[in-house]
């Protein structure tokens, strides 16, 4: 089975006076895990996991759910970027995944379709 790693905004961000709160980007993370669940694949969301229990405003806190991301990212097979805004953590996570060789993709178009249509057309390759 292949492991996803979701990488999405997490923190607050503004785009046209429009403001995207934390809030809205983790029900937006849980729907994207949903999306690749329904792929055929499992997710791995570590911004909607672990910011349960630790506090991204405490700058270790902050530091250490970035680390422990960055370890779950070595056992993904793919990293699946959802957004056409790319956040500080996002470009973090994809210069890691380069760096590991963890191929970058950008489903936003698929995801779209997803939501539209309710199903998915051939996102997973075996």
């Amino acid at each position: 089975m292949l492991k996803i790693f979701v990488c999405s905004p997490f923190s607050t961000y503004r785009i046209r006076n429009k403001v995207y709160d934390v809030d809205h980007n983790i029900e937006c993370a849980i729907s994207y895990c949903r999306f690749v669940y329904e792929c055929g694949a499992m997710p791995i969301a570590p911004h909607a996991y672990f910011t349960r229990f630790m506090h991204d405003s405490n700058p270790k806190e902050r530091d250490d759910g970035c680390e422990f991301g960055i370890e779950l990212l070595k056992i993904c097979d793919e990293l699946w970027t959802f957004d056409s805004y790319e956040s500080y953590g996002m470009a973090k996570e994809v210069k890691a995944a380069r760096t590991l060789c963890v191929p970058c993709i950008n489903v936003t178009k698929r995801y779209e379709q997803w939501l539209r249509e309710g199903f998915v057309q051939e996102v997973i390759r075996d």
